[in-house]
Formats: structure tokens, C-alpha cells, sequence
């Protein structure tokens, strides 16, 4: 899959794709050389435990854990970023002892883009790992998108539809 949108209150365009258990970011900042990403472990559910690896950060990654209550009474999700630039910790909220929010700074040139890559399980951060380097092992948005969209063709190919509107095989197969 692919999405993209402007951040238009900062002039941040973001591009997002995914494989099966990873997923690519590009930010682009087009007012700033100054560029900030926040982690935000507390935001969506409740959150019953989590961890927040802070300690590669100088190596651009963090790494970390949320289990929370939504629809599912526990749902783990182990997860390890990487970042094409290396951050600088700007702010770190703590709950309980543990990290639970931090605040990243980027120094980047003009017209410099931003790559994050995450991988996720539901079974542990190694796994995780190992997620983001078999399916994502280098730097190429693009190389990833197109796997997503041709994995897509060919799991939507297997459906033949007759009739209906534009606007309504659009809906049910999304261009």
C-alpha cells in the first residue's frame, strides 16, 4: 500500500508504504533544516505496559514495546525503528520510571528528505528486527512501494466484478 499526505500547518509532505510487517516513511520538511519526529507510546489506546529503547539512538534506531486494551484486551506490538539520519534526543517523558514519549531532532541540508523504517510483531522486538531487515533491507521508497502495489494487483486479480458504476468498482477496487 501507499499513502501520502501534507502535514499543511508545517509544510511537511509524508509518503507512507508497507510490506507484510514493515513499513517505510519519508518526510520531507520544506521550511526546515530543522526536522522533529515524535514517539508517542501513549497515544491511541490504553496502554498497560510499555518500553521505550532509547539506547542506539547515536546509531540512528530505537526499539521498544506497547501492550494495550482496545479491541483486543491485550494487544502486543514489539517494534524497531531506524532512521536515515542520526537524531538528537530534544525532549523524554518518563511514566513509572520507563519512557514513554520522546521528542527527535534532525539536522538536515536542503531539500533533504527524512527515511524512517519500522518492523513490527506481535511476538518480540527481535522479531521485529528481524522483520525490517528481511523485508525491508535498504533505503528504496520506491522499491517498496512497488512490491506493496504488485502484491496488491495480484491478490486483487483473483476477483472479477461485472456492472456497477465508476465511482462504485472504485470503491470496491481502489485504483
Amino acid at each position: 500500500g501507499y499513502y501520502y499526505t501534507q502535514l499543511t500547518d508545517y509544510n511537511i509532505d509524508v509518503s507512507l508504504t508497507t510490506s507484510e510487517h514493515s513499513g517505510m516513511h519519508r518526510y520531507q520538511f520544506n521550511d526546515s533544516h530543522e526536522a522533529n519526529v515524535i514517539v508517542d507510546l501513549m497515544h491511541r489506546d490504553h496502554l498497560l505496559q510499555h518500553e521505550l529503547n532509547l539506547d542506539q539512538l547515536s546509531k540512528g534506531e530505537i526499539s521498544g514495546q506497547r501492550l494495550s486494551k482496545a479491541w483486543a484486551q491485550r494487544q502486543s506490538l514489539f517494534f524497531v525503528a531506524q532512521f536515515s539520519e542520526i537524531p538528537k534526543l530534544e525532549v523524554e517523558e518518563k511514566k513509572e520510571g520507563k519512557t514513554v514519549k520522546a521528542a527527535l531532532r534532525f539536522s538536515l541540508d536542503e531539500d533533504q528528505i527524512l527515511m524512517v523504517k519500522v518492523g513490527i510483531s506481535a511476538v518480540s522486538m527481535e522479531n521485529a528486527r528481524v522483520n525490517l531487515e528481511e523485508e525491508i533491507p535498504g533505503w528504496s521508497f520506491e522499491n517498496v512501494k512497488q512490491e506493496a502495489e504488485e502484491k496488491w494487483e495480484k491478490e486483487l486479480s483473483k476477483i472479477e466484478g461485472q456492472g456497477g458504476t465508476d465511482v462504485e468498482k472504485t470503491n470496491f477496487y481502489p485504483a
